[in-house]
């Protein structure tokens, strides 16, 4: 298994994310996912509960456009995460490398990456014969190719 530039432990790399390049990322980014999920509300709703769409529907239109307002407002609500730190926190990586046993898996990154500040678990990587670490010198966030 291949991973793309994953935050290892999202829940310490989200205020970076927040604030590298004026929150260039997390604006660009919201608002582009900001204006597909409006067009996907009418579809949602025919199998969301109207209290829960009311939730949605205050994070899309009356929240900043930032993807961390999403996360905060819609997708930690829709999978049963009480907020986005909570979210950050089951998504993390770190801590849980140890149980990558059945499929051997690369993670790709790169040292530039502004967004991830090289929060990169090397001894935890190290002790896994079922992990690999492969770090370009250039590359940005996802932007290898």
């Amino acid at each position: 298994m291949v991973a793309y530039g994953n935050p290892f432990a999202p829940e310490d790399t989200i205020q970076s994310f927040k604030d590298k390049m004026w929150g260039l990322y997390d604006i660009g980014l919201g608002l582009h996912l900001n204006s597909k999920l409006k067009q996907s509300l009418p579809d949602l709703a025919k199998y969301t509960p109207k209290e829960t769409m009311d939730i949605y529907r205050n994070g899309l239109y009356n929240e900043s456009y930032r993807l961390t307002s999403i996360d905060s407002h819609i997708i930690a609500p829709m999978f049963g995460f009480e907020d986005s730190m909570a979210y950050y926190k089951a998504s993390r990586i770190s801590g849980s490398l140890h149980k990558i046993k059945r499929c051997p898996t690369m993670f790709l990154q790169s040292w530039d990456d502004i967004l991830m500040d090289r929060c990169f678990p090397a001894d935890e990587i190290r002790q896994s014969s079922n992990v690999l670490l492969a770090c370009t010198q250039r590359g940005g966030h996802c932007c290898h190719l």
